[in-house]
């Protein structure tokens, strides 16, 4: 379910506005948009992966009062459907409290009519996403940036804070995004606005848990977080019984495969084969774990010419180019799932607390991402933007970064909380709630309060080098830990059968050797390619030849020379071809000229120049 809202005071025609708002978040022609009409507003839903729910996600009352929700919501201390009917029913203060008490991710609006009053709640972690413009004479809210600028009330502008994130993390950082004007619902958020007069009135309904500073691996008690995690399975299953889990060689997706197991729920799993990274290892752990659990697998070998297809092109279109992406193996999944599987599992949540990868203390590690405006990215910004922009975007996001990093101590414990509240907020989550939700309904258990009260009260140091996950596998799920876990680059062998670990571990220390790194390296150079695996997406050049010289964002000096250029291009030359064909995109996929409808044509005409 997506929503659109919009409240004003200046005679605007707010159902007109919610109309071409749900228009814009329209997947397919397919999708029913439903506008509702209230005093000084209008809100709109549109109907995609939520076709498959057993659960209503918007619910009126004889007294015209209003519940609506995006993302998947659980409640666990009983059945969904009487919580959210009791919502619906009472005054907005109470529906407050009893959306506050929902787990899951999702966003949920309760319209108290006799009162006129609107409520806004967001998850605890506020990983599904939600939008906001507000000034005193307006309120817009959405759940994709795309139907923001669709109100035709905000221009397609750039944030140079949200840019300047984007080039240095490769994902927006707290609450801004790409788009000016416009910022994400904050974490834990209800809000209460008030149309009449336009206030909005904030509050915080979780807080991150204190640390067990004293506790050791010996003492930690893995049990609560796997009854926990089985407890939101369960949850989950009110929506439909419908489902695969998404397979891969790490630990997230195993935990959730042996959970689904221990439940007796017979989910077949979806793999994709990954032959540009570490010889496919990945692919192969699937394999092997899917055999050894007796789960029914389908793998999938993507075409190399992905990253100049339509579906890629619908990939940018659903995760409206929030992050990089060309050659990225995670932006092909989406072009697998079918509206039939009803939903996915994904293990977004655990893979982020149970093992967080070793980082430096904050301060430093944001030094080393900011760095000066003379490292890599900024180069490449300096070519596409210009100097003063450049520099404008650096300054910018220097000056917001100060705000934000004031709430996180500054040591490793800062750190991860600073991670989990960007880097999974803002593009681990992005995958399954944004682009994913779209066709399935994403099923991510992990992210009650519950879990992340218990998990992330565990020492940092316990959880790093994967201690916590190794241990919990073999203490509840010792069969699933025979076969070797791939994490990142990274191979974990502990407890796993000589067998599987001599299977696994010979392609992977192969693939990872200097000298057939060096040869597929020398390899690209002869072929004049940028990937090893994959042919090279038509989609910059057409960019390139497509961009408008005359925009004030761009340098239109810096794009000739990137057009001059021929292969075989220098790694500075590679980034800024593809900042700024993301740049580009970007604003197409703002204005309304690139769209799922548009897609397969768009792909045909990169093709052809």
């Amino acid at each position: 379910m997506k929503i659109a809202v919009c409240f004003a005071h200046n005679n605007l025609d707010c159902e007109d506005i919610v109309t071409r708002m749900t228009r814009a978040m329209q997947v397919s022609q397919h999708n029913e948009c439903r506008i509702m009409h209230m005093s000084g507003g209008a809100i709109g839903c549109v109907s995609t992966s939520g076709q498959a729910s057993l659960n209503q996600m918007v619910r009126t009352t004889n007294a015209d009062n209003l519940l609506t929700l995006t993302g998947v919501p659980i409640d666990l201390e009983g059945p969904l459907d009487a919580r959210l009917d009791q919502i619906v029913h009472v005054e907005y203060r109470q529906a407050a409290q009893l959306l506050c008490e929902l787990d899951g991710a999702f966003a949920g609006m309760m319209w108290d009519a006799q009162n006129c009053k609107l409520v806004v709640v967001t998850d605890i972690l506020g990983v599904q996403p939600l939008y906001m413009a507000h000034r005193d004479d307006l309120l817009l809210l959405s759940t994709d940036l795309k139907a923001m600028s669709a109100s035709g009330l905000l221009k397609v502008e750039m944030d140079l804070a949200g840019w300047g994130a984007f080039i240095s993390f490769g994902h927006a950082v707290g609450g801004r995004t790409q788009l000016n004007g416009v910022k994400r619902v904050a974490p834990a958020c209800a809000l209460v606005y008030d149309p009449p007069t336009g206030s909005l009135e904030t509050a915080t309904h979780w807080q991150w848990p204190t640390e067990q500073a004293n506790l050791t691996l010996d003492k930690l008690d893995t049990g609560p977080l796997v009854e926990l995690m089985r407890q939101e399975i369960r949850a989950y299953c009110e929506y439909t019984k419908d489902s695969v889990v998404l397979l891969s060689g790490g630990f997230d997706s195993r935990f959730l495969l042996a959970l689904l197991c221990k439940e007796g729920l017979n989910v077949p799993a979806l793999a994709l084969a990954h032959k540009d990274e570490l010889w496919d290892t990945d692919g192969r752990l699937a394999i092997a774990v899917a055999r050894h659990l007796g789960v029914p697998l389908e793998i999938i070998t993507p075409p190399c010419s992905f990253f100049g297809s339509k579906a890629f092109l619908e990939y940018l279109v659903m995760n409206e180019v929030a992050c990089p992406s060309l050659y990225l193996f995670i932006a092909q999944v989406s072009a697998y799932l079918e509206t039939g599987m009803g939903a996915v599992w994904e293990g977004v949540a655990p893979g982020m607390i149970l093992h967080p990868y070793p980082v430096p203390s904050l301060k430093a590690d944001i030094k080393k991402r900011m760095s000066s405006c003379d490292s890599l990215p900024w180069r490449a910004a300096l070519q596409v933007f210009g100097k003063d922009r450049m520099e404008h975007m650096h300054e910018a996001l220097s000056e917001y970064l100060k705000g934000v990093l004031a709430s996180f101590s500054d040591d490793v414990s800062g750190n991860y909380q600073f991670r989990t509240g960007n880097y999974m907020r803002n593009r681990l989550a992005q995958m399954p709630l944004k682009v994913y939700a779209n066709k399935v309904l994403p099923f991510t258990p992990g992210f009650s309060r519950q879990f992340w009260n218990t998990a992330a009260a565990i020492p940092p140091k316990l959880r790093m080098f994967a201690q916590t996950y190794l241990k919990l596998f073999r203490c509840h799920f010792p069969q699933a830990g025979m076969i070797p876990f791939l994490s990142g680059d990274e191979l974990f062998c502990n407890g796993t059968r000589r067998l599987h670990r001599w299977r696994a571990s010979l392609p992977y220390h192969l693939s990872r050797s200097r000298p057939v790194r060096l040869a597929r390296r020398a390899r690209r150079k002869i072929r004049g390619t940028e990937s090893a695996y994959w042919a090279d997406s038509p989609l910059p050049d057409y960019v390139l030849d497509n961009i408008d010289l005359d925009h004030p964002d761009i340098d239109a000096d810096g794009i000739r020379r990137l057009q001059q250029k021929i292969p075989p291009y220098d790694l500075e030359t590679i980034v800024a071809r593809h900042l700024a064909f993301h740049w580009q995109a970007w604003r197409w996929v703002m204005e309304g000229w690139l769209t799922m409808e548009n897609a397969s044509e768009f792909a045909k005409g990169c093709m052809t120049c």
